[in-house]
């Protein structure tokens, strides 16, 4: 493996892709750094209104097997129950700073529009950029919030989680 050293990133090629020039990778890395200070502004948010949060999907392996971010991931994904999002969507639309929007079907009427995010909020920076589709919607860094509910003893995914709930 070959270290390089840039201010205060340390790289691992190997562990990217060789499509990806230098640039790109200090760019991931300082994207994954302002999400971690995003997580972070979530979490005291959350701590403070008793609103139950969990990592998932790439966020949780990284937290696992790499202490820290899975070197190529772009994202943050949290999950929540459905019993606890109205506090969460409430607590983030009121006290997340300025430079942070919490994205959703019902303020965003193009956001998700025919696609997978249909289901998904997102908490955007305002002051980046991440192009993950070709649609007309803010591309800030964003967390992924996905929602979930209890059907009996099996936690599931609300697919769709806005159906009704900002008509």
């Amino acid at each position: 493996k070959l270290f390089r050293k840039k201010e205060q990133f340390s790289i691992v090629e190997s562990d990217y892709s060789n499509d990806l020039t230098y640039e790109n990778i200090e760019n991931l890395k300082k994207g994954q750094e302002k999400m971690t200070n995003m997580l972070k502004e979530i979490d005291t948010i959350c701590r403070k209104h008793n609103i139950q949060y969990w990592m998932m999907g790439g966020t949780l392996l990284g937290a696992v097997r790499h202490k820290g971010w899975i070197p190529y991931d772009g994202d943050i994904d949290i999950g929540i129950m459905d019993e606890d999002f109205e506090k969460f969507k409430s607590a983030m639309e009121d006290e997340l700073p300025s430079h942070l929007w919490f994205q959703h079907k019902g303020n965003d009427e193009i956001f998700g529009k025919g696609s997978a995010w249909e289901s998904v909020c997102k908490i955007r920076d305002l002051n980046s950029c991440y192009i993950e589709s070709p649609n007309n919607m803010h591309n800030g860094i964003q967390i992924d919030v996905f929602q979930f509910y209890k059907d009996g003893d099996i936690i599931k995914y609300m697919e769709s989680m806005y159906e009704g709930i900002y008509e």
